[in-house]
């Protein structure tokens, strides 16, 4: 997704084990709810599958620290802090006249004196009727299904002593059933774990200590659930696909049940077709009775509606 504003030419995205970009739907922009401590934000829908890793990538335009208007400003360097469903995930710094830096795609564990790094995977949401092992974090349950990206303007210092910031825990507790985020489907949780040596850690200095700079938010959903929500039109053909006229399609199944009912259904349905025609027939040489019989049709109907469709 490319960004706008003081982040204008700068894209960043969600994307695959294999470094294939995720595809993104429906991206706007809009102003933070509060000037003072929310950023203006950057979104889109993107499409997930279940059990996949994926990192996030964030990337600059060549140059980019040369073309600002104060290309020697000391607030010239950004770092990015990602989130998943309201969690801490990990935080990455970009020195204005450096590469681009990896993806951010591991969280950091500590666990004693051994460091690990964990890949993301999307996971089907948990869900559960107890209420009592259910999470309960308001923040956490308005959060679910995004990942977040905040970007800071500041300044990038020289290494020093101490160690990183952990990754909040990956795994959530089970969802109540009850409040309806089941129909969000995923949840970002832990995938595979490699041991790695204590990471190092340098000082950073934001320019604007009260809210970032731009906010980039990912509402990930899968598929299905992306074309129930019409983010995307079903296939040509599938069942809830539009017509040439903007409406809905009825699809025929072609089960062997389908198509059996309606082959044991064709000759009752002719033997109605021809008693109807026989009615009309009547009708028009008897036009006195023409009343009558539409009330009959109509007392009749409500128990028993006529049917003369291929449906």
């Amino acid at each position: 997704m490319k960004l706008e504003g003081e982040f204008d030419g700068w894209e960043v995205w969600i994307q695959n084990k294999q470094g294939v970009r995720l595809n993104e739907y429906q991206p706007t922009s809009r102003a933070g709810a509060n000037p003072v401590y929310d950023p203006p934000i950057r979104e889109c829908y993107v499409e997930c599958e279940e059990g996949q890793e994926f990192s996030i990538a964030i990337k600059r335009p060549d140059n980019w620290a040369l073309s600002r208007p104060n290309p020697s400003s000391i607030n010239a360097d950004v770092s990015a802090v990602a989130h998943a469903d309201g969690r801490f995930l990990r935080n990455l710094i970009w020195r204005s006249r450096g590469e681009n830096p990896m993806p951010i795609g591991t969280a950091l564990e500590q666990k004693g004196n051994q460091w690990y790094e964990t890949t993301f995977r999307f996971s089907a949401i948990n869900l559960t009727d107890d209420l009592s092992q259910a999470t309960k974090d308001k923040s956490l349950l308005e959060s679910l299904g995004t990942v977040r990206i905040d970007l800071w303007f500041g300044q990038c210092g020289d290494p020093i002593a101490g160690l990183p910031r952990v990754s909040e825990e990956l795994n959530m507790k089970p969802i109540a059933e009850k409040s309806k985020k089941g129909m969000i489907g995923q949840t970002v949780s832990a995938g595979d774990t490699t041991a790695i040596p204590v990471p190092g850690i340098v000082q950073f200095s934001r320019r604007n200590y009260l809210r970032a700079d731009c906010r980039v938010v990912f509402q990930y959903r899968t598929r299905g659930l992306l074309m129930a929500r019409r983010i995307i039109e079903p296939p040509h053909g599938s069942p809830g696909a539009r017509d040439q006229t903007g409406g809905m399609k009825r699809n025929r199944r072609d089960s062997s049940e389908t198509v059996g009912r309606d082959l044991s259904a064709q000759p009752r349905r002719s033997k109605r077709i021809k008693e109807h025609e026989a009615q009309v027939t009547m009708l028009r040489n008897n036009p006195c009775k023409v009343e009558h019989v539409i009330e009959e049709l109509a007392r009749s109907s409500k128990d028993k509606p006529i049917d003369l469709t291929d449906d």
